[in-house]
């Protein structure tokens, strides 16, 4: 898995790319960390994630915990079918700001 960070509209992205499994979830939820130690706003681009396993969610519920708490807005964009079939399936897609 590969993270890039970029900015948009003074908002942190965090493009990830690959499989966000139990091996890799740890680097996504440092990044993610290191972005909330100073903002409350977060994009998470998921175009090209192939595979969420519960690990990975794990950290999206991490970390729309932490924000909301925050007073803030995590969006996460450009999921693929295979990535909402499971969203869906666990009933994430309706918690979380999936554009």
């Amino acid at each position: 898995m590969q993270i890039t960070k970029t900015k948009e509209n003074d908002v942190t992205v965090l493009n990830i790319s690959g499989r966000l499994i139990t091996s890799t979830s740890l680097a996504l939820e440092t990044a993610i960390n290191e972005v909330l130690k100073t903002e409350n706003q977060l994009i998470l681009d998921f175009s090209d994630v192939d595979f969420l396993a519960s690990s990975g969610i794990r950290v999206l519920l991490i970390t729309q915990k932490r924000i909301t708490e925050k007073q803030g807005n995590l969006i996460i964009r450009n999921v693929n079918d295979v990535v909402m079939s499971v969203l869906e399936m666990t009933g994430l897609k309706n918690l979380l700001n999936i554009q």
